[in-house]
């Protein structure tokens, strides 16, 4: 089995050619969008040209958002394919293949807030997502009469993204303290820092 990416050249964005059969459709949205991750990751995967035509075969839509990024050149591999059947099954394929994948939205979900409360969100690239650092959680009038330290105990005994915790301002500063002192206690990180920016930023 033969490696093909075994090169890549910097090459004029203008020197590339469009593949006439490109079947993937770019909306106005997520080129804008794709010209933001470029801007703050940098133009990182390379485009794919065929040797053999001279199209393009993979990067259409990065290659309309380095535009909109101001980016002149842009990195790529030129690559042989045997047949115009070939360059179509990789022009498709790359595509699709793709919608194959699921993201999992409650691991991303969780995930954020070790990035702090003022990550981007829309650096993730992900359409129409927000941050919800906890499920909503509705307490019982019984649950609504315990204090911090009841919170506190039903806190660590589930997973941590699983609740959403109320305080009024009194038991929010007992937990405050209390997190603090579990983490000294434990030498672990099982309230981030993250976590207590949100609670921080909640509190205002």
């Amino acid at each position: 089995m033969e490696i093909k990416s075994t090169e890549i050249q910097i090459v004029d964005i203008n020197a590339l050619i469009p593949n006439p059969k490109n079947n993937n459709k770019h909306p106005k949205e997520q080129i804008e969008r794709l010209a933001q991750l470029i801007k703050y990751q940098g133009f990182r995967n390379p485009l794919v040209v065929s040797k053999r035509s001279g199209f393009v075969l993979c990067g259409h839509g990065r290659i309309e958002a380095a535009k909109l990024a101001g980016l002149k050149q842009v990195p790529v591999m030129f690559q042989e394919f045997e047949s115009e059947a070939q360059e179509y099954a990789y022009l498709t394929s790359d595509n699709a293949i793709a919608s194959w994948a699921e993201l999992d939205l409650s691991m991303v979900n969780s995930e954020m807030l070790d990035l702090g409360p003022d990550f981007e969100v829309g650096l993730l690239g992900i359409k129409d997502f927000s941050i919800e650092p906890f499920e909503k959680y509705e307490s019982s009038n019984e649950e609504n009469g315990k204090g911090a330290l009841d919170k506190l105990e039903k806190y660590l005994d589930k997973d941590f993204l699983e609740v959403k915790l109320e305080f009024n301002k009194e038991e929010y500063d007992e937990f405050i303290f209390l997190a603090s002192e579990v983490m000294k206690e434990m030498n672990s990180e099982i309230i981030s820092d993250a976590l207590l920016g949100y609670l921080k930023k909640w509190k205002e």
